[in-house]
């Protein structure tokens, strides 16, 4: 082999590791540094090293959360669509995003992260256009004792890169600065809505900043409405009211299954033996 083709080579390799180490540390305008924590063909998660959230000292014990609660907070969040001039609400996220973002979101709200911060970076392919357009969402997210937060910097953007990208492409992260925003690229609907609320920020509060279109007079009363909190404490609260009405629902099915029963029995199109053995069946769901 001549030396050309082996310095060639060398080269290559050499570029190839400086690319993943500048994935993996990256310093910004702004003077935050990342690590590259965790990445898939659609997410990639970036730990802070320095956290831009003031984290409460409260000391509670931390709620755990089941996967089944953890995905309807995630379809709680929604975006606003207009459609011919019909709003609607929608989930920010597929099915197949929400179900491939629980297990990473578990890990990130793990004792073992306490008190860290990180930013993930999600795509979903534009169906339309696969593999030059996407839809991306990108957040600072992190657990607080029993709240968890979502910091919107991108909701629902459609990027067209015109050709195939890379990872690299749409998963070098860009952070930005939290400030007041007063648009509303997202609002919350489902059993959990009640847990859920924006953050109140006091940069809000400087009234020559408003839009015109702000009604509200108190400017106190101004959400951050990219700033998610969600109350763990309420989620539970509210699941649990969820699962009381479930069970009152099944109770009522249930009572109108066994008279439907007992009333084809007294009518003989069912024996004895059947009528008990179905009998002990609905009873047994209890």
């Amino acid at each position: 082999m001549r030396w050309s083709e082996i310095y060639k080579k060398l080269t290559i390799r050499f570029l190839k590791v400086v690319f993943l180490l500048s994935l993996n540390c990256i310093s910004f305008e702004r003077g935050l540094k990342s690590q590259l924590y965790f990445s898939t063909a659609n997410i990639a998660v970036y730990k802070l090293d320095v956290s831009p959230i003031k984290f409460s000292e409260l000391a509670k014990q931390q709620i755990k959360l089941e996967n089944n609660l953890l995905k309807s907070i995630l379809f709680t969040i929604r975006k606003e669509r207009t459609f011919l001039r019909v709003a609607d609400k929608e989930s920010l996220w597929s099915l197949e995003t929400i179900e491939e973002l629980l297990p990473i979101l578990n890990d990130l709200i793990s004792p073992a992260n306490k008190n860290k911060t990180f930013f993930l970076i999600v795509k979903e392919e534009d169906k339309l256009s696969p593999y030059s357009r996407i839809f991306r969402t990108n957040f600072y997210f992190t657990r607080d004792g029993n709240t968890l937060q979502f910091i919107f910097g991108e909701v629902n953007n459609n990027i067209n890169f015109g050709t195939q990208f890379a990872f690299s492409d749409w998963a070098n992260p860009s952070f930005f600065k939290i400030v007041c925003k007063k648009e509303k690229p997202l609002t919350f609907s489902g059993k959990l809505e009640s847990a859920f609320h924006f953050k109140k920020d006091s940069s809000c509060a400087d009234k020559k900043d408003l839009p015109l279109k702000t009604s509200d007079p108190n400017p106190e009363n101004l959400n951050n409405n990219h700033w998610v909190q969600v109350d763990l404490e309420k989620v539970l609260e509210a699941n649990k009211v969820k699962s009381l009405n479930l069970e009152k629902e099944n109770s009522k099915s249930r009572e109108l299954r066994l008279k439907e029963l007992f009333d084809l029995y007294k009518k003989g199109l069912i024996n004895k033996d059947d009528y008990e053995i179905k009998k002990a069946e609905i009873l047994g769901e209890i």
